[in-house]
């Protein structure tokens, strides 16, 4: 790492679904943090996670790392007016131009979401499955509600 440092390069190491670390380790992280020498580093770590995961680093037993721990930041539920766009957005990455949500289909999407962007995203898949069987070209509430209809999936 100092190695690489010495060339400009910067080492990171991001750690997504972080909440699935356990607590051993996330204690093993301590150590490789521990390389740290006054506030340099030449490793930076990402932990990326659920709200669990901020759970999990309030445990006394972790204290170490959590005052090793820089920059937090949490992703903020989206707002029943946010939803439209962020639909539309995922939408035009996979190369459709228009939006095919009805406004009573996002909102009862908001409902069940809590504007919770991974729901967000697992309720619409399962619309657009529905939808699809149904050879619907619009995304309305019965695909909603039938993408819900199995619990254990959103």
């Amino acid at each position: 790492m100092m190695e690489l440092h010495q060339k400009g390069i910067k080492t990171i190491a991001l750690i997504d679904e972080a909440q699935e670390l356990t607590v051993p380790m996330l204690s093993e992280l301590r150590f490789v943090l521990n390389y740290q020498a006054d506030s340099f580093s030449p490793l930076m770590v990402i932990l990326a996670g659920q709200p669990q995961l901020a759970e999990t680093l309030r445990l006394q037993v972790l204290e170490c790392i959590r005052q090793r721990i820089n920059v937090h930041y949490r992703l903020p539920c989206l707002e029943e007016d946010e939803i439209s766009a962020y639909i539309l957005h995922h939408l035009k990455i996979a190369g459709l131009e228009k939006q095919i949500f009805t406004d009573e289909a996002i909102k009862l999407i908001y409902q069940f979401s809590k504007g919770i962007p991974r729901r967000i995203n697992n309720i619409c898949r399962y619309a657009i499955v529905a939808a699809l069987v149904a050879d619907s070209p619009t995304i309305d509430t019965d695909a909603v509600q039938k993408g819900l209809e199995d619990d254990d999936l959103i």
